[in-house]
């Protein structure tokens, strides 16, 4: 039987949870690296395998109630939108006019977009549009008010 003392086993653990932590940056996995720290620490102090098993898991559960939500606040970890989901509710021009049976243009921030109307509408060249949603690689757009 090979024989690894616990200390190794803890700080190999604290490095896979902060690897994957590294990986997902999605807050998963720093929680563990954390009980993993406190582990580490009772194995120093010669606690029973058993004992740091259960400060492992108290101390996570612990980092995890008592930190997450101050943190996700903080960093507003999740909470940023992807490029096409940030320009639902830009205003833009028409360069190419919309019609119930032809997709037209929509310039945004400078960027071209092909666009339909929200309700079926025509919308002329030049006239001011919101976008309302976004359907694969159109923009769902409606006059601006």
């Amino acid at each position: 039987m090979i024989n690894i003392s616990m200390p190794i086993i803890w700080t190999i653990l604290i490095i896979i949870f902060v690897v994957v932590e590294g990986l997902t940056m999605g807050l998963t996995a720093i929680w563990f690296a954390m009980g993993a720290i406190f582990a580490l620490l009772s194995s120093f102090l010669k606690f029973k395998i058993i004992t740091q098993f259960v400060i492992f898991v108290i101390f996570s559960g612990l980092m995890l109630f008592l930190t997450k939500p101050f943190v996700k606040k903080h960093l507003k970890v999740g909470d940023n939108k992807t490029n096409i989901d940030s320009i639902i509710g830009k205003k833009g021009k028409i360069e190419r006019k919309i019609t119930k049976f032809d997709i037209g243009q929509v310039n945004i921030e400078g960027h071209i977009w092909s666009a339909i109307s929200y309700n079926e509408e025509e919308i002329d060249l030049n006239e001011e549009v919101e976008v309302v949603s976004v359907e694969g690689v159109k923009l769902i757009v409606k006059r601006s008010e």
